[in-house]
């Protein structure tokens, strides 16, 4: 197998691995069938010669296990009409629960970035196995830069959602539950470790001019998503295709006054340039790497890493004896109990009438 960047260290050599499940030829079949749908797309990547630059790599992601013990704290409120008057009734809305949410996962590599990742989620980690280096031969694989904690807030979010709609729903029916704007803040709850996991993804990469653009496929699932860029020519032979017969269609059929005229011919211009920016600014956010946190995460530590390593030098040179930890401070994450392999789900609903 093939390690990029640097050799898996045991700090952070993976607990899990998904196998691929999906070969490179359904890989191929999947993109092919995508391009044939893709009119604009450039004519090397509907080359079958091309396509066996498709590359299997694992990518490594923090899976989050967390173990839900208590709702506290929701409100709710029921009005009914009683004669003359509008009864309202406000109720303050508890559960005890025991429900476990394992293996939510988001990638822990600052290179892929967290839009690609996101468009070819979910995996299904009950098909993780234990991780041995015999599964990466023939792979390549990337390592785990992004530090463990990044998106641990990200996964409490998901899972508080889900959680308050399943209340509102089956546990609080009838109460007129308000799901509160941070849904998390309701919840009582534990968490272990997070694991690292290996999980398969089948990448293309094509460069177009001055930027870069993937494609990239869910290994075990076949989901497939791609940023693919346009040949200009294609596009505006493709444009005219479409605008001249309507001109002739509508020049034979209606009669427009040239304001009339003007009007029309601006709503769509408007439109395709509101369109045309919106896509400018997405592609730049991409190339920023913008709404990728993993990344953001590993630049922003990035420079006091090397402070912190150019200090330890520094005093090893001067033979100064310091407290490091006086100097340098990090937060370690309390380890606590992990959460229990099945879920079940137990609930005791308390009312309160105000």
């Amino acid at each position: 197998s093939t390690i990029l960047d640097s050799r898996i260290r045991n700090e952070k050599r993976p607990a899990r691995i998904i196998p691929f499940q999906k070969t490179k030829e359904d890989c191929k079949k999947s993109f092919a069938a995508m391009m044939r749908r893709s009119l604009y797309a450039p004519k090397e990547l509907k080359s079958p010669e091309y396509l066996e630059n498709f590359r299997g790599i694992y990518i490594p992601y923090w899976m989050y296990d967390f173990k839900i013990n208590q709702i506290k704290g929701m409100r709710g409120s029921t009005s009914a009409r009683h004669g003359d008057y509008i009864v309202t009734k406000h109720y303050s809305l508890n559960c005890d629960m025991d429900t476990s949410y394992n293996g939510v996962s988001f990638d822990a590599s600052s290179s892929l970035d967290d839009s690609l990742s996101e468009s070819i989620a979910p995996f299904d980690a009950n098909g993780a196995k234990d991780f041995t280096p015999s599964f990466l031969c023939g792979f390549y694989a990337d390592t785990a830069d992004v530090p463990a904690n990044t998106y641990k807030g990200d996964a409490l979010s998901l899972i508080a959602e889900d959680v308050v709609d399943r209340a509102k729903s089956q546990i609080f029916p009838g109460r007129g539950a308000v799901t509160p704007a941070d849904p998390e803040r309701v919840l009582r709850y534990s968490s272990s470790k997070p694991a690292c996991a290996m999980f398969p993804v089948w990448f293309l990469t094509y460069r177009h001019k001055d930027r870069v653009a993937y494609a990239v496929m869910n290994g075990q699932t076949g989901k497939i998503s791609s940023d693919l860029p346009i040949v200009e020519g294609k596009y505006l032979a493709g444009s005219l295709i479409f605008a001249v017969p309507l001109f002739f269609l509508f020049n034979a059929v209606l009669t427009v006054t040239a304001p009339t005229a003007l009007l029309l011919t601006m709503i769509p211009a408007a439109a395709a340039g509101f369109a045309f920016l919106s896509e400018i600014r997405a592609q730049i956010a991409l190339e920023a790497h913008e709404g990728d946190k993993g990344y953001q995460t590993v630049v922003r530590i990035a420079p006091e890493a090397s402070v912190q390593e150019t200090a330890q030098v520094t005093v090893q040179e001067t033979g100064q004896e310091t407290d490091q930890d006086s100097v340098f401070k990090t937060a370690q994450e309390a380890t606590q109990e992990p959460v229990q392999d099945s879920v079940q789900e137990t609930a005791r609903e308390t009312t309160q009438e105000s």
